[in-house]
């Protein structure tokens, strides 16, 4: 009986992970044969202060608010948030980890569509 009065909440714990860390991220965006950082911090699923005040060009998205997109799937290879400006943002697990590692640089893309374009940018997060 213990048992099945634990799975609930073993099932439930990767989701609680992510929503309560800061994950910190990078991508680079090529423009005119230039690279430029761009910077993305999100701590309790809100962007964070320090990214909302970079200049548009070293910010890598304008969402303020994020929602962390859990499959009916337990197994599953990325950890997949999407932000209120439509940014959709997926960051790759480890070695076949069901879920992020902490203080680990994890490969990320983050994507955002206007409609009418898509952008893609690759990078990378780290999860503390």
């Amino acid at each position: 009986m213990r048992r099945l009065l634990l799975l609930p909440f073993i099932m439930a714990g990767p989701a609680l992970a992510v929503d309560d860390n800061r994950i910190s991220c990078s991508f680079s965006l090529f423009n005119g044969g230039l690279e430029i950082s761009q910077r993305l911090d999100i701590y309790k699923l809100k962007t964070t202060a320090e990214t909302r005040k970079l200049g548009g060009q070293l910010r890598a998205s304008n969402s303020a608010n994020w929602i962390h997109l859990q499959p009916e799937s337990f197994r599953k290879i990325s950890t997949n948030l999407a932000g209120d400006y439509g940014e959709l943002l997926t960051i790759k697990h480890l070695s076949n980890s069901v879920s992020l590692s902490k203080m680990e640089w994890h490969p990320a893309t983050l994507v955002d569509s206007n409609g009418e374009q898509v952008a893609t940018r690759q990078g990378r997060c780290y999860v503390q």
